[in-house]
């Protein structure tokens, strides 16, 4: 029997290429665009990705390979291992980036810039490539080298406000809310940066962050958020 349908459906991102070097900030933005489609590369470097060790796993076994937070986060991406911070490593990574139409990072700002892969270098590479970053604060400011986690994405992003009862203090919210927002607004400028290359074959650096919003700019000389 051979099936047929929505299963073999061409999707509406099956020409576009990701890399995805995001760690638990924007592993829900991939993960939407490869259910849309997109062929998504996920970039572990040589230790293994940190969300590998979040749980649950798999028969409760604590192995990295079982996380099932990892699984269902990764759904629908091929992967590699590859070191950024080896000369050898970014330079594949530039290769790699030549053939990609989207980079998607969480890295601190001036990480990339540190290590040769700012969107200045990789767009010498690849006019078409947009590079969507992911922060906590934005790419500048007296913040942005702050590093942030769920709860204060909730909290600086007013979230925490909307829960919890006037005698008690904010409650939480599940599932990481914090990070998928983030996620939601990079997903939603990312494919924005593809169709404003698709009309004049420029890429964009488009930066995401929790407290502030999204915003594309269209060309190498405005540079990253």
């Amino acid at each position: 029997m051979t099936l047929t349908g929505a299963a073999q459906s061409p999707k509406a991102l099956d020409d576009l290429v990701v890399l995805d070097i995001a760690d638990g900030k924007g592993v829900y933005c991939t993960r939407l665009l490869a259910g849309l489609g997109a062929q998504v590369i996920k970039i572990e470097p040589p230790s293994g990705d940190p969300t590998r060790r979040i749980g649950p796993f798999y028969h409760d076994s604590g192995d990295p390979e079982q996380s099932l937070y990892f699984w269902h986060y990764n759904i629908n991406k091929k992967g590699i291992t590859l070191s950024l911070e080896h000369p050898e490593g970014a330079a594949i990574f530039r290769r790699l980036a030549a053939r990609a139409d989207v980079v998607i990072e969480t890295f601190l700002p001036g990480y990339l810039q540190e290590h040769g892969l700012s969107f200045p270098e990789l767009h010498q590479v690849n006019p078409r490539l947009i590079l969507t970053s992911i922060t906590g604060f934005g790419q500048t400011g007296p913040h942005s080298g702050y590093k942030t986690a769920d709860i204060v994405g909730l909290a600086m992003g007013t979230q925490l406000n909307l829960c919890g009862f006037p005698d008690r203090a904010p409650v939480r919210t599940g599932a990481s809310q914090g990070h998928h927002q983030a996620s939601l607004h990079a997903a939603a400028a990312t494919l924005r940066g593809v169709a404003v290359a698709g009309y004049d074959g420029r890429g964009s650096a488009c930066g995401c962050f929790y407290a502030g919003g999204c915003c594309c700019r269209p060309s190498m000389d405005d540079g990253p958020l």
